[in-house]
């Protein structure tokens, strides 16, 4: 049997999977205080890092409820349903569907479930690509500069961290 498709995007959600993938701003003003603390820290790491010849790209921040369902439906048929190594002919269009959203976001094989505790909805979770700088060493430089984040070292997700201390949970 083929998994289900993914679920049509609608709202915010379409409008990020079209393009605005990188956002700071919610309708929910608790999500939002959240998000406003996550802009600072990350601004304040960007300029450390700058400072020292490194850079910290931002890849996504939040994500509405419906945004994170989608990437964790993706990695779901993807990965634990075995779309990827399915072979069945008759599920040959909807695993080009999923394995093009697949690569289209760059996904590894984490996605947290879709719930109003996810990181990402919550507005403090982001996903930031390091260059100039180790990973192993992130953390106690971010404590250094009283930056209000964490790397998690998330196995298979060398992306995600947290802002500490969020106004909001």
């Amino acid at each position: 049997a083929c998994p289900q498709p993914l679920t049509p995007l609608t709202g915010d959600a379409l409008a990020m999977e079209n393009g605005a993938r990188v956002v700071f701003v919610s309708s929910n003003q608790n999500i939002n205080s959240n998000l406003v603390k996550l802009q600072a820290e990350v601004g304040k790491l960007q300029q450390a890092l700058q400072a020292i010849g490194g850079s910290a790209t931002v890849n996504s921040a939040y994500r509405p409820l419906a945004y994170q369902q989608h990437f964790w439906e993706i990695i779901d048929r993807w990965i634990t349903s075995g779309l990827k190594d399915n072979t069945n002919p008759a599920c040959a269009s909807i695993k080009t569907q999923v394995g093009a959203e697949y690569s289209k976001h760059g996904l590894e094989t984490v996605v947290s479930r879709p719930s109003g505790c996810a990181t990402h909805v919550k507005g403090t979770g982001i996903d930031i690509s390091l260059s100039g700088y180790s990973h192993s060493a992130i953390n106690a430089f971010m404590q250094s500069k009283n930056i209000d984040l964490s790397w998690q070292s998330i196995t298979n997700d060398p992306y995600h961290f947290n802002l500490k201390n969020p106004p909001y949970t």
